[in-house]
């Protein structure tokens, strides 16, 4: 059974990122357009209805991308390594030896809170591990036995 059955990713990641991806093309856009928008809004009432039918399908969008997104993520810990793969237009497989662990980190951005997950980061030898292995989206729980579970295992490395 792999890692990923026993510790599943939260369906609350997939809207988390959903909600936090749609804010940032929003962020992204600045205020320019939405006084673009204010000022067509204004003058054509009629717009507005469309204006939130495609708000409404860039969250649809959204949504389905991070749906499939996650139902392709994969990670597992095997005897000897780490394994992350990850990617739904580009992919991108992560595996990590356990003797190149240093530590384990589980983070929560405020979304992440809201919702009641975690994400855990591994920080590797080469320094580049945090930038590139992160189990995403799980329960608080889950991240914790989780962290534990890659700790154990890094320790067992470590006495061999």
């Amino acid at each position: 059974m792999a890692t990923i059955d026993k510790y599943p990713i939260e369906r609350a990641k997939i809207v988390k990122n959903t909600i936090a991806t749609f804010i940032s093309l929003l962020s992204t856009l600045g205020i320019g357009v939405i006084i673009f928008w204010t000022i067509i809004i204004s003058l054509l009432k009629e717009l507005f209805s469309l204006v939130l039918i495609l708000m409404g399908a860039i969250m649809l969008i959204l949504y389905f991308y991070y749906y499939f997104y996650y139902k392709k993520y994969y990670y597992d810990l095997t005897k000897e390594y780490l394994i992350i793969k990850e990617g739904l237009i580009s992919y991108k497989e992560t595996t990590i030896p356990y003797y190149r662990i240093q530590d384990v980190y589980i983070i929560q951005d405020p979304l992440d809170q809201f919702f009641g997950i975690s994400d855990i980061y591994i920080s590797t030898a080469s320094g580049q591990g945090y930038l590139n292995a992160h189990i995403d989206g799980l329960s608080q729980e889950n991240a914790q036995t989780l962290k534990s579970e890659i700790l154990k295992r890094l320790k067992i490395k470590n006495k061999k």
